[in-house]
């Protein structure tokens, strides 16, 4: 991975096949080429459009707050960009790194619709797991809601597992699920 980049280092997929290469992370899907890339400032409105309207965080991000993410140090978050090879803005996955604690919390993942359950969003979330490791994180994080049964089996398959119910979770009064994965032992004293 190489963080001043735009280019993720990442595995490169055509269908379900995947093979590492040092140039960035591709995926072949139908004909589409799609590549994650670190988010910059071009991606800004889109991304924002996309969380709150897909990802349904209307109130919590706009384009001046990812804006201000891009402006925090290289370890201490990490923002992704699907796109095709037109450079179409396809997704985004977002993770910020607690040194406090040693752990990551993803803040988001979501693709558009035509290029979901294709290994994009599982590359995602590998290169955030990655990348939380890589800074010293022991753990990760994600909250979804109690009722969205395909985010729950997405990280569930990806060996998260459920740690608790958070009630009145979201600005909407819905419950949360917590879900981790441990990624490295904890340094002992």
């Amino acid at each position: 991975m190489q963080a001043g980049n735009a280019v993720i280092t990442g595995a490169w997929a055509r269908g379900r096949e995947t093979r590492s290469h040092r140039n960035g992370a591709r995926a072949i899907f139908s004909g589409m080429e799609t590549r994650i890339v670190k988010m910059r400032p071009r991606h800004l409105p889109d991304a924002s459009r996309f969380i709150a309207e897909v990802l349904g965080e209307r109130r919590n991000v706009t384009t001046s707050d990812l804006k201000e993410y891009l402006d925090w140090d290289d370890d201490e978050v990490l923002l992704l960009v699907a796109e095709t090879a037109d450079g179409t803005f396809a997704g985004v996955a977002g993770v910020v790194y607690e040194s406090w604690n040693d752990t990551g919390m993803i803040e988001w993942i979501g693709l558009v619709e035509g290029l979901r359950g294709r290994s994009i969003g599982t590359s995602m979330l590998n290169q955030m797991i990655d990348w939380t490791r890589e800074n010293g994180g022991r753990k990760i994080y994600v909250d979804t809601g109690v009722d969205s049964e395909k985010a729950i089996a997405f990280y569930s398959r990806n060996g998260f597992s459920r740690e608790a119910v958070l009630k009145d979770w979201y600005h909407d009064g819905g419950d949360a699920v917590l879900m981790s994965r441990r990624i490295r032992e904890a340094a002992t004293a």
